[in-house]
């Protein structure tokens, strides 16, 4: 890969020099794509970000994976759950919510006190396990058998949850 100087500025920078006036439609071009949703907008306005790097690197600031956005995203997505009103709804809300709970672990975030996590998983079910009283009485017992709530007993009832739902469908 051949590296160019990039017009006046101390940095090297991999491939063409997008400051070149036969890339200009490019770069713009690039940056509008960029600039799509309404609020990305608003914060590279803030930021003064004009070009298609610079806006790149803005995202990749911002956006990154592991960044203050994700983390406070994945800690709603797994506390505030959707209620579900069927056996599918319940099965897809349990599968996202299995995979939020993992990239938050695999994030380094601390999770929620597992009673608080219990809370929100018995409200997403509670309208399918009102149509379904034997599998309300099997989680029932599963609550009882498992009553310290810690996060392993959490999973394994969100499991169970689910085994019971997919059986179901």
């Amino acid at each position: 890969m051949v590296a160019q100087r990039c017009g006046t500025r101390s940095a090297w920078t991999p491939g063409i020099d997008t400051s070149d006036v036969k890339w200009s439609r490019v770069d713009k071009r690039g940056a509008s794509v960029l600039l799509s949703p309404e609020e990305v907008r608003k914060d590279l306005v803030a930021a003064r970000s004009r070009t298609m790097l610079e806006i790149l690197a803005r995202h990749m600031i911002v956006y990154r994976p592991g960044s203050t956005t994700e983390k406070s995203m994945l800690l709603k997505m797994v506390e505030f759950l959707e209620a579900a009103t069927t056996a599918h709804e319940a099965i897809a809300g349990l599968r996202q919510r299995a995979r939020f709970h993992q990239r938050a672990k695999d994030v380094g975030l601390a999770t929620l006190d597992p009673s608080n996590l219990l809370k929100s998983l018995g409200g997403m079910v509670k309208s399918p396990l009102n149509e379904h009283g034997d599998i309300a009485f099997r989680m029932n017992l599963i609550r009882y058998i498992t009553s310290a709530p810690t996060e392993t007993n959490v999973m394994a009832i969100h499991r169970a949850y689910l085994a019971e739902f997919e059986q179901l469908a």
